[in-house]
Parts: C-alpha cells; structure tokens; sequence
C-alpha cells in the first residue's frame, strides 16, 4: 500500500474568553451553514471559530464572517487547538509539522517538528503552557508552547496516534490509535498509566468528561465507549450509529456529550443514563468533525462535501 493511499484511507476515517454567540434561530430543518472544500478539523476559541480548508485555517466571528486566513502548511490541516486565552491556535497537518499561529494577526508565531510522519491531532494544556499532538508515526508527543521543544515522547501504540486529549487538571493526556486502543499518560514524566482495550477497530477521537471522571472514545467499528481513566475498565458502551464513528465531544459542562459518524448522524447523549437525548441527520452524509461551542448551545459539524453545519442544542436539559 503507497504512503498517498494509507492517508486517504486514514482522513477518511479520522474527523480536532466570551462565549461563542450564534444566531438565535437555528431552525434544524434549515441550520446555518459554511460551504468549503476540505474540512477535517473544527475548534471554538473565545468569540471565534477556527475551520480547516485543505493546507489553510480559516477564522470566523460570531456571525460566521470569515476574518482571516492562515496560510503556511504545505499539506493539508487535520487538528487544531486553541489556546486556553484565546489568543492563539495550534494546527496539526500531513506536512508533519505543527504550527503555533497568532488568532489576532494571522501569522505563524512556531513550526513545531520531531514526528517523521503525518500529523493528525493536536491538544492545548488547560494551563496553556504545553501542547500535545499524534502522529502516524505511531507516537503522541507533548511540547512546550513557549519555545516549541519535545518535552516527552509518548511511546507505546502499535499504529497512527489518531486523537490525544489532556485530562481537566492538565495532569494526564489521553490518547486514540488505529491499533484498536485508547491509553492514559502522565503528562509531566510521559509514562503509561492504563490501556483501554474494547474497541474492535481504530479508534478515532478521544474527549475527557468535565470533571475527569471518564473519557469518550469513537470508534471505526461504529461504537462510544465511556471508561474509568483510574482503573482503565469500560463503563458503558452507547448504540445507535450505523457505521464509523468519527468524533467524539464534551462540553465545557453539563451531563451530556456528542457523537458524529459516517452514517450522517450527530447523536447527543446523556452520558448518565448512556440514552440518546437527541440527533440530527442528513442522509448521504459522512461526518469527520465535531465542536461544542463554549456556551454549550451549538455543535458544529464538518462533513465530506466541506460543508460546516451549525446545529441548535440550546435546549437540552430543559424540562
């Protein structure tokens, strides 16, 4: 197999201040939408959203007016991460660089390199001063976001590092791989802690509950696992998507998470009772990637026509 056709197949299955304010009225059978070409990865920082465009990021204001374009990688952008403060964004590419970039002006402030391969996903610490990335090369590694050194090299998956996601406290990081497993990390000394194994396919996208207490992981054989990052045991394991599930979120609080796959569903669910509490679906459609606004009330959606769709969940919860 050429290295060109293992990256379709693995982007195919890979989806990663004030709060974001979006339209009042987001009709589900008419939600907002952005209409690009190539959109792998989504975050929210502060009043802005970051969207990936094949090599480009382009950024949006609240009433989804695009302000700038960040330009510099050679290859197409699969993570991207913001800052804590919302000052700034960390993209991961296929060009096998990270980048630092400055959200006010646009410019590169760091070129982060070390992974001899593509780069799929990147983290911010909750404390802002590191960054942690995964990489086909089969490695996680974590940086310092001042001076862009490697301060640990996670070794242990045996294929592509798909998703990593730092614990609440900032104390551990989590990790998704193609060898069909998630694993837990001491972020400070980079040693294993525990391996979550159950998945029956790669896993694609990993999320930590708000308060630490579990970690989602998605899955190409179409399931949602929740686990006890402590023990390492799997706690419940959520139905209902139809084939490969591509990305996995939690909001800033609250009990539920969401889901996206390549069935054209976006599922949340109540992470307490492991039930869905509601779904949006658009025949025909593969999702890759998934963002819950800062406010909680709207999921944004990427999907393989480089469409973003802006999904109202204002009301879950209510009585």
């Amino acid at each position: 197999m050429t290295k060109h056709t293992l990256a379709i197949l693995i982007t195919a299955w890979l989806a990663f201040a004030a709060p974001l304010a979006h339209p009042a009225a987001l009709a589900q059978d008419a939600p907002p939408t952005l209409h690009l070409e190539d959109v792998r990865a989504l975050a929210y920082g502060g009043d802005m959203l970051a969207v990936s465009d094949g090599n480009d990021i382009r950024l949006y204001d609240a009433d989804l007016t695009e302000i700038r374009v960040l330009r510099g990688h050679s290859k197409p952008v699969r993570g991207l991460a913001w800052s804590p403060d919302g000052a700034q964004i960390a993209s991961a590419s296929l060009d096998e660089t990270l980048r630092i970039w400055d959200a006010a002006t646009g410019q590169a402030t760091a070129t982060l390199t070390g992974h001899t391969d593509w780069v799929f996903a990147v983290a911010w610490s909750p404390d802002g001063t590191q960054i942690a990335s995964g990489s086909a090369d089969h490695t996680a590694r974590v940086w310092d976001a001042g001076g862009g050194q490697t301060l640990a090299v996670l070794e242990g998956h045996e294929k592509s590092v798909t998703a990593v996601a730092w614990s609440p406290d900032g104390t551990q990081i989590a990790t998704g791989s193609a060898d069909q497993t998630a694993r837990v990390w001491d972020a400070r000394g980079g040693e294993a802690l525990a391996v979550l194994e159950g998945h029956g396919d790669g896993v694609t996208s990993v999320a930590w509950s708000p308060d630490g207490a579990q970690i989602a992981t998605a899955s190409w054989d179409t399931s949602v696992r929740l686990w006890d990052p402590a023990t390492g045991d799997e706690l419940a394991s959520l139905g209902d998507h139809e084939d490969s599930v591509s990305a996995v979120v939690w909001p800033a609080e609250g009990p539920f998470l969401a889901t996206a796959g390549r069935d054209g569903a976006v599922i949340v669910w109540d992470a307490e009772t492991g039930r869905a509490a509601t779904e949006f679906r658009r025949e025909g459609v593969t999702f890759f990637a998934l963002a819950w606004s800062p406010d909680g009330a709207t999921l944004a959606s990427a999907d393989l026509d480089g469409t973003v769709t802006f999904w109202d969940v204002s009301g879950l919860g209510a009585d």
